[in-house]
């Protein structure tokens, strides 16, 4: 059975879209060691704005042979759009993809909630996964 961790940061700072100043990133992030077979990371963000494109980094480390399956991502939105799903086969040693997404039609604001799972046959040694949205700032 996989390893299952909750965590979120987040950065509730004031930036703007209402002025269309989307430059405030807010980082939200969670990493496990030893990461078995379906091990799962859950990302939470807060406070995003659909100004601009989020994203999301997924970086791994294991074995550097023998490493078959995937890394899967599903980018779930607070709002009626559907699910992003990603698939990317697990590479022995050091690995990372990155995706960007706008969801422009949930409205101002919207929060995600980011799952990526370990879907190879090894164990990594680190499994993190990062997510970087615009401060989301009530138009004045």
């Amino acid at each position: 059975m996989g390893a299952f961790r909750v965590m979120v940061t987040a950065a509730m700072m004031a930036a703007g879209c209402g002025d269309e100043n989307c430059d405030q990133h807010l980082p939200f992030q969670d990493q496990l060691t030893q990461a078995a077979p379906n091990a799962q990371l859950l990302v939470t963000t807060d406070n995003c704005s659909t100004c601009d494109h989020a994203n999301l980094q997924v970086i791994w480390s294991g074995p550097t042979a023998g490493v078959t399956g995937t890394i899967d991502v599903e980018v779930h939105p607070a709002c009626f759009v559907q699910p992003y799903k990603l698939s990317r086969p697990a590479t022995g040693g050091v690995g990372d993809y990155v995706y960007d997404w706008n969801t422009k039609n949930c409205g101002d604001q919207v929060d995600y909630s980011v799952v990526a799972i370990n879907r190879s046959n090894v164990t990594m040694d680190t499994f993190e996964v990062h997510v970087n949205c615009i401060a989301y700032e009530p138009k004045m």
